[in-house]
């Protein structure tokens, strides 16, 4: 008796950086360095270069790559990173490969715990009892 099962839900694309050890070692980066190199540089969400001051409004100036080119992975790949202890700049794809990672975008919760909500239809003349037997085998 087949089951259809039905997980709510949507998934969200994370950017992934499977590194080489032995390259981030060579390069003089640390796991930690890499990320926040890729997340705070000007490719992704950028930083704040200075501020500009009009009447009591502070508003960030703020650098950061074309849209076009952060929404294009390959583009990603040769994104330059800078190691501050060798005073050298590193193509990404030398030290990570890049790639889009899928999770899940909410994690609903019960009484503090993570739940996974499964709905099921049975087929027609199949009683909730024999049903049950067959989800437990």
């Amino acid at each position: 008796m087949p089951l259809g099962v039905f997980c709510g839900g949507s998934a969200t694309g994370m950017l992934g950086l499977p590194y080489a050890k032995t390259e981030l070692a060579f390069h003089a980066f640390t796991p930690y360095r890499l990320s926040s190199s890729v997340r705070d540089g000007a490719w992704l969400t950028g930083f704040e270069t200075t501020q500009y001051r009009e009447d009591d409004k502070v508003i960030p100036v703020t650098l950061r790559s074309v849209a076009a080119d952060r929404n294009d992975l390959g583009k990603l790949e040769s994104f330059n990173i800078f190691s501050q202890s060798t005073g050298e700049s590193v193509p990404l794809k030398q030290v990570a490969d890049v790639e889009v990672v899928w999770q899940t975008a909410v994690i609903y919760r019960r009484n503090r715990l993570p739940t996974v909500t499964i709905r099921a239809d049975v087929d027609p003349g199949v009683s909730p009892v024999e049903a049950s037997f067959v989800i437990d085998d």
